[in-house]
């Protein structure tokens, strides 16, 4: 009877070895390890992960660009505004809904990153008539500067009548329609900056 055991040891021995090269052959073709992580202690769950760049975020303000629009009231306290923001102003003064130089016209390339629409106090019409000049330079800005933030200001009355109350309503609701910003905010630098800290700009 012929004994199979040096066989069987021989086979054995043949699977050891083929197990060995195997593991050889993996290990040299593991990927190095990154540069910036060779030889750091940092392991894949302890790693810092980058903090998000701000897409839009409503941290603005510093290093911006923000087009003012709207009355002559603008170029008493925007500029100053601006510099309290650390930002650059763009001011468009002397504007109006439906006469002279509108709100289309005062649309000029470069886009700025926000616009503060703050008009209406030189726009002697009804209150209907008004609502729909603040539609239509709002669908004009959104068209001009699809990717800049708006941010509607209440029309500068210091002691609104009765119609201008309405047209002032008419602004807030327009803002509230188009999820817009809203300053509650007196024609100055100090009451400006106030209303846009408080709002979260």
């Amino acid at each position: 009877m012929v004994n199979s055991r040096p066989s069987l040891t021989v086979g054995l021995g043949v699977t050891i070895l083929a197990l060995g090269v195997g593991v050889l052959v993996l290990l040299a073709l593991r990927p190095a390890p990154a540069p910036e992580n060779a030889g750091s202690s940092v392991g894949p769950h302890t790693a810092q992960s980058p903090s998000p760049s701000p897409q839009g975020s409503p941290t603005r303000g510093a290093g911006q660009v923000i087009a003012f629009i709207g009355d002559d009231h603008l170029e008493d306290w925007a500029d100053e505004a601006a510099a309290e923001l650390d930002a650059q102003a763009r001011v468009e003064s002397g504007v109006t809904l439906f006469e002279d130089i509108t709100v289309a016209a005062a649309l000029e390339d470069p886009a700025p990153d926000l616009v503060v629409l703050s008009i209406g106090t030189a726009d002697v019409v009804w209150a209907d008539d008004f609502a729909f000049g603040v539609s239509l330079a709002l669908d004009e800005i959104e068209t001009t500067w699809p990717e800049t933030t708006i941010v509607l200001m209440r029309p500068a009355w210091d002691e609104p009548d009765d119609l201008q109350a309405e047209k002032i309503d008419s602004v807030q609701q327009a803002a509230e329609a188009r999820d817009l910003i809203y300053l509650d905010a007196p024609a100055d630098a100090a009451g400006f900056v106030d209303a846009w800290t408080a709002a979260g700009l």
